[in-house]
């Protein structure tokens, strides 16, 4: 387990410090935002039986993101 996690943690390591990554987190970061924005928009408009969080963790355009 010692030589996974020392594995892990080089690789994390390396790859912060390109570019890529921060890219990366703050393409998801807007999209998960964009997403967010929309399903709130789409509840102040209608009656919905499901809580924000329903909404948020089981919509398509997230569940497709974090797969």
């Amino acid at each position: 387990m010692r030589k996974f996690w020392a594995l892990l943690t080089r690789e994390i390591r390396s790859y912060f410090y390109s570019p890529i990554a921060y890219i990366v987190l703050i393409f998801f970061l807007l999209v998960s935002g964009v997403d967010f924005y929309f399903q709130i928009s789409y509840m102040n408009q209608r009656a919905v039986e499901y809580t924000v969080q329903e909404a948020f963790f089981n919509s398509v355009f997230s569940g497709s993101l974090l797969s």
